[in-house]
């Protein structure tokens, strides 16, 4: 008999790394998870009973296949898909990497502050 997914309580069964691979679709590019996401269209999962938080999947995916996560940094994906758990495309960086990353590949466009703003005030200064 299948072990089930969820108890009576309806909440889900199995360990943290077993209820990501049921929600996680593979092919040969990214990994995709299929469950909830939050605000921002990361994957994230309950990380145990009600109140224990919330994991983000792609974070968890990286632990599961590369290691503790350094303080204080983030993961970043190389494919640019928020809901991808594939570790080949997970990397450690900061926020700078991943924001110049991001230019680089144009998903996202600097500010007008950016381009004109920062500009002129580095000019006024002596």
């Amino acid at each position: 008999m299948p072990k089930r997914k969820y108890n009576t309580r309806g909440c889900p069964t199995g360990s943290l790394e077993e209820r990501l691979w049921r929600k996680v679709t593979k092919s040969e590019g990214c990994w995709v998870w299929t469950g909830a996401t939050s605000t921002s269209g990361y994957g994230v999962l309950q990380k145990g009973r009600r109140g224990e938080g919330l994991a983000r999947a792609h974070r968890l995916s990286y632990e599961i296949h590369h290691g503790e996560i350094p303080e204080g940094k983030l993961i970043l994906h190389s494919c640019d898909n928020k809901r991808c758990v594939n570790p080949d495309h997970l990397s450690v960086g900061d926020h700078s990497r991943n924001i110049k990353e991001a230019w680089e590949r144009g998903q996202r466009k600097p500010s007008e502050w950016n381009l004109t703003g920062f500009a002129k005030w580095r000019d006024d200064k002596p």
